[in-house]
């Protein structure tokens, strides 16, 4: 039986369409829960089991821009669990997301009525907080980021309520951001010593070798992925 409680959404682009097989492998591997998990793309459309596809074509506005905000509006209207779990197809799982793991998240933001908790390490530039009880940090209310794309779960509505039609994934973090600071939104960060994932693509150019917890080389050897050189201006780029 699926999971009452929560979802998984994941933002696919038909460019990143290489990505796919080794994403949904590890996808499998590691992600212990049995959920109703979506993925809304553009328009290519891949079957898999445990996958519901939605696929709302190119959208775009009367200048040409992206509507990718409109595409995940599109997918959440599938979500029918009061949490969902959001990631991006370039994010790869490297451990066990357990059913404990995700619903000790649920727990604490029902505890805290929280809109969203975010599973990531502290990256001091980009994330104030107000409060703290290790491991979970509350973003202060001027903050920037609230609205990032790390992987995180969210209270569907709110999510829904706070992405607009015209937002991009890179305009959503800073825009939808800016839309709702100065008041109390009551996002937080689960601090990782070691992050869950691994951010496969850079600038959609090139792959960092160290943008997870393990260097990429070791990475790709460990879980046999696949060769993305082809697809990407250079396959590894180091730290600079």
């Amino acid at each position: 039986m699926e999971h009452s409680q929560i979802s998984t959404l994941t933002c696919f682009y038909d460019s990143y369409s290489f990505l796919w097989e080794d994403y949904k492998k590890l996808f499998n591997k590691y992600w212990l829960l049995n959920t109703h998990n979506v993925v809304v793309g553009e328009t290519k459309l891949f079957k898999a089991d445990n996958f519901d596809f939605i696929t709302p074509g190119l959208l775009r506005d009367d200048f040409g821009k992206d509507l990718w905000g409109e595409r995940m509006l599109c997918g959440l209207e599938k979500i029918k669990t009061p949490y969902v779990f959001t990631m991006l197809i370039d994010y790869y799982f490297v451990h066990d997301i357990t059913q404990d793991f995700i619903e000790e998240q649920i727990e604490f933001l029902e505890l805290n009525n929280g809109n969203k908790v975010m599973i990531d390490v502290h990256t001091p530039r980009a994330y104030r907080f107000e409060t703290s009880v290790h491991p979970y940090y509350k973003f202060d209310k001027y903050s920037d980021y609230q609205t990032s794309l790390m992987p995180a779960i969210w209270k569907t509505d709110w999510l829904k309520s706070v992405i607009k039609s015209e937002d991009t994934p890179w305009t959503f973090e800073v825009d939808g951001t800016a839309r709702m600071k100065g008041q109390d939104n009551k996002v937080y960060l689960n601090m990782r010593e070691v992050p869950i994932m691994y951010n496969v693509i850079r600038k959609a150019k090139y792959i960092q070798e160290t943008s997870g917890p393990i260097k990429w080389t070791e990475f790709k050897e460990k879980e046999n992925l696949g060769d993305y050189s082809k697809y990407l201006e250079s396959d590894i780029r180091n730290w600079e």
